[in-house]
């Protein structure tokens, strides 16, 4: 166990040499709601889930370095159009509150670069 929280809610990590040269990380979230559990995710894990979406950034663009960072402003400005006019309307509500929560969560593990709080925005 790497972390604990009050509610029960834990960060673990199993190693399985040979096979993975790091561990695999497993969440295990036993907050009462939707927004507890995001909140926990996010306060567990929110650093990786934020290196991993740079990650992804960091591959699409990789040939083009120059552009690299432009080119993110833009996909996300256009993906967050996306959320908020189309895709955000048919979410049910108890995801969004997972949303919320993750976004709660990234704010108290001091995660500024990723803004996960798109549930607002419906």
């Amino acid at each position: 166990i790497i972390q604990k929280l009050d509610s029960g809610s834990e960060l673990v990590a199993l190693y399985s040499s040979p096979a993975y040269s790091t561990p695999i990380y497993v969440l295990s979230l036993h907050g009462d709601t939707a927004y507890d559990q995001g909140y926990d995710a996010s306060t567990l894990f929110g650093k990786q889930i934020s290196e991993n979406y740079q990650n992804l950034f960091d591959a699409l663009f990789k040939d083009i370095p120059n552009l690299e960072s432009k080119l993110q402003i833009l996909v996300e400005e256009f993906l967050d159009w996306q959320w908020s006019d189309y895709l955000s309307k048919e979410v049910p509500q108890e995801y969004m509150d997972e949303i919320d929560g993750l976004s709660a969560g990234g704010i108290k593990a001091g995660i500024t670069t990723v803004d996960i709080g798109l549930a607002t925005s419906r």
